[in-house]
């Protein structure tokens, strides 16, 4: 399958969007009306939060591409059962992007 666009459908509807894709088997287009959710299960596979579409740089959540609102530094922690030093956090640089609905995540720059 090759996703030929993903966008808003209109008049725009609150976590729904258009897209359009085509089979690279047989060759078939078809477009159609989905959620967010749908759309980021197929082309995520769980990859990224759920409900979250990552497109290229994009994250779409409640059907448009979310704000970048900061850029910081994560630090990963060892779980707390596990056999490595609590001192072995790991940093990395992210960007903290925002939804108009509230909803925020960190991603890796």
């Amino acid at each position: 399958m090759i996703i030929e666009f993903i966008g808003p459908i209109k008049p725009k509807t609150a976590d729904r969007i258009a897209v359009e894709y085509s089979c690279s088997a047989c060759g078939a287009f078809c477009a159609q009306d989905a959620t967010v959710q749908q759309v980021a299960e197929l082309l995520n596979s769980g990859a990224t939060a759920p409900g979250v579409l990552h497109f290229g740089r994009y994250f779409i959540h409640c059907g448009e591409p979310m704000e970048e609102i900061a850029e910081g530094v994560s630090h990963l922690h060892p779980p707390a059962d596990s056999q490595d030093n609590p001192g072995d956090a790991i940093s990395i640089h992210t960007r903290r992007l925002t939804c108009s609905c509230g909803f925020q995540l960190d991603v890796p720059l």
